[in-house]
């Protein structure tokens, strides 16, 4: 589904888990993945699954840490081109403006021409409920729905 977008771009896998997402990225030609997640247990899995696969540490970033705070990006050495959050469902549920506003805050440090997946539970929001300034494809499969959220850059231009 995102064909070329993959090859050679900085990755952010955000509420990361096993790091399936990322390393599936790295396994179709990814520059770089920065995987952060905040469980010890979905650490040590990751950690795991990266040395399993081979991954080594030019192409991998683990960051322990709340993916919901933005400002832990603010380190990273690349500028994500694509970005992957799969927040828990419960998450999104209890706070869909917050998940949004969150979407949106990220689509201004990505960068322009980059790529948002935002993973939710079906039904919790629609395009409606994103920016009016963001460009939003809303996609569902069974009870899961990603928004695709197109980057312009404009935040990060005054960064």
């Amino acid at each position: 589904m995102l064909g070329d977008r993959v090859e050679d771009a900085h990755v952010w896998d955000l509420f990361a888990g096993t790091g399936a997402t990322g390393i599936e990225a790295l396994s179709r030609g990814a520059a770089a993945v920065t995987f952060v997640e905040k469980s010890n247990a979905a650490l040590s899995v990751l950690r795991s699954n990266l040395d399993l696969v081979g991954v080594d540490e030019e192409e991998a970033m683990v960051v322990k840490g709340d993916a919901w705070q933005t400002d832990l990006l603010a380190e990273d050495e690349f500028v994500a081109d694509l970005v992957f959050v799969d927040p828990p469902y419960r998450a999104v549920a209890e706070d869909p403006v917050r998940a949004a506003c969150f979407a949106a805050e990220l689509a201004g440090v990505i960068a322009p021409g980059g790529l948002l997946c935002f993973h939710f539970e079906d039904g919790l929001l629609d395009e409606d409920d994103f920016d009016d300034h963001l460009a939003v494809e809303l996609r569902s499969w069974g009870r899961t729905a990603m928004a695709l959220i197109e980057a312009d850059g404009a935040a990060r231009a005054g960064r």
